[in-house]
């Protein structure tokens, strides 16, 4: 059974761009939710620099999603990222809260297929937009659906 959903259009246009565009200091990384990307780097005060996300990260830190700063880890000798959930409500870290990747789809106003699709970690910017594109014309479009216009798009 098929239910329309109502997408976040302008949330998604936002968050692609984030993510092309490297905004606030993270690159995309499209296989995380948020990384380190030189775990090595010396870091005095840890910040958001350094770091990686994905559509999902981009999405929820674009909707009010609080970032948690990287640790030192004294037996690896390197900055790592905490585990990120976060409240459902106010998108403030919360260690009994709700995934990145929910928080996302549901300010993203995506099923949880198209959520699927959206945060595969093997997407290209290319292929969010073409999915992203579909969406608008097809908002009810399967994972299937999405999955065989990224790969349309290869």
């Amino acid at each position: 059974m098929t239910t329309t959903t109502t997408i976040n259009f302008d949330l998604l246009d936002a968050a692609i761009e984030d993510a092309a565009n490297e905004a606030h200091g993270f690159k995309h990384r499209q296989g995380e939710w948020l990384d380190v990307v030189d775990p090595f780097a010396d870091m005095d005060e840890p910040t958001a620099c350094g770091t990686a996300m994905c559509l999902a990260g981009f999405a929820a830190v674009r909707a009010g999603a609080e970032i948690p700063k990287p640790q030192w880890n004294s037996a690896c000798q390197e900055w790592e990222m905490p585990y990120w959930d976060l409240d459902p409500e106010t998108g403030r870290l919360d260690e009994d809260g709700v995934t990145v990747a929910r928080f996302a789809r549901e300010r993203l106003g995506l099923d949880e297929d198209q959520a699927d699709a959206l945060f595969s970690g093997s997407n290209t910017l290319p292929d969010l937009r073409a999915m992203r594109d579909h969406l608008r014309e097809y908002p009810d479009a399967t994972y299937g659906d999405l999955m065989a216009v990224r790969y349309n798009n290869l």
